[in-house]
């Protein structure tokens, strides 16, 4: 569970990180100063922003990232009796 939430926030940050360069390049003027090599520069940036990207927003998209939430937040003392109650009659079959 863990794993997955620095997962998806390692991920998220290093998309962002590629998305700031990429804008940095931009705005700083690289990308029309250095011809080619200045659109290179933003489409890679851009390209792994996306790459990035797909975990998280596939986290998202389906509730994963919800339900590991859910998980780790503390639950009522009747909650957690009856989830284990569930996981007893799971099991028992």
């Amino acid at each position: 569970m863990w794993e997955s939430i620095m997962l998806n926030a390692l991920c998220l940050v290093l998309a962002l990180s590629a998305l700031g360069v990429a804008v940095w390049a931009v705005l700083s003027g690289q990308l029309f100063e250095t011809g080619i090599d200045g659109l290179f520069l933003v489409l890679v940036c851009l390209l792994l922003a996306v790459v990035f990207l797909l975990n998280p927003l596939m986290a998202i998209r389906r509730g994963w990232l919800r339900e590991l939430l859910k998980q780790r937040q503390p639950k009522t003392a009747g909650e957690a009796a009856e989830q284990e109650k569930q996981k007893s009659v799971v099991s028992r079959q």
